[in-house]
Parts: C-alpha cells; sequence; structure tokens
C-alpha cells in the first residue's frame, strides 16, 4: 500500500496529478471559497447579534483563507514546483481545516452561552456612568 509509506507523502520529485484528482481538488478548493462566501453572505443579510455575525465572519475569512492555501498548494502541484507541490502540504492543509472547523464548531455550540453573558453584563451596567466620547 503506497499510500501508508513516508516516500509517498514525503517524495522529493512528486507525480502530478492524474487529471481526475487535478479537477477534484480544484473543485474542493472552490468549494471552501463558496461556502466562505456563502457565510459572508449570510452574516451581512441577517439580523444577527454582534457574538453570532462576528461567528459567521470569522467562518467566511477561515473559508478564504483555507481556499487560497489550497489553491497555491494545487499551483504548486500542478507545476512541478518541488517543494511546495509536496503531497504532506495536503496533509496539513486537511489538519488545519480540520481544526479551524473544531474550533468554530466550538464557538457556535458556546454562542448560547456567550449571548446570556453578554446580556447579563449589559443589563449589570446599564446604570453605570460611561465615560463619554
Amino acid at each position: 500500500m503506497q499510500i501508508a509509506s513516508m516516500s509517498f507523502w514525503f517524495a522529493a520529485f512528486p507525480m502530478r496529478f492524474s487529471p481526475v484528482f487535478e479537477k477534484g481538488f480544484f473543485a474542493l478548493f472552490i468549494v471552501v471559497a463558496l461556502i466562505g462566501l456563502g457565510l459572508r453572505v449570510y452574516a451581512r443579510n441577517k439580523d444577527l447579534s454582534g457574538l453570532q455575525r462576528r461567528l459567521f465572519a470569522d467562518g467566511a475569512y477561515a473559508g478564504y483563507w483555507l481556499a487560497l492555501l489550497g489553491l497555491v498548494w494545487w499551483f504548486c502541484t500542478r507545476e512541478e514546483i518541488r517543494f511546495f507541490g509536496q503531497r504532506f502540504w495536503f496533509v496539513l492543509w486537511a489538519l488545519l481545516t480540520a481544526w479551524v472547523t473544531f474550533r468554530l464548531y466550538r464557538r457556535f455550540k458556546a454562542l448560547p452561552l456567550m449571548m446570556a453573558s453578554a446580556k447579563q453584563k449589559s443589563e449589570s451596567t446599564k446604570y453605570l456612568p460611561r465615560r463619554s466620547r
């Protein structure tokens, strides 16, 4: 099984993609960019609280960056650039995507608690003097 060997992932001269994988990876990165764009449009057009809007904006920002990094890797692999076209960069990209998705999911699950805390704080400080601007 070639995919389980270290020489497959760290080959000094990685082979070009087959046309199916080349189009598949390109489509994957475009879908990630479209998800980021969809989150951005959703955050702007819906009546959301500040915390919700920030969460969706962070998801859009992450989608843009992940798509950009993936497309750079795809381009380097397609043009057979030795170091930046190696396969282990895709594994790092996939791990980064999983980590970012996990962090956004965890913030999404904690959102009701954060909103309740912010509401309680605003209620408790409602009558306290503020610095003039």
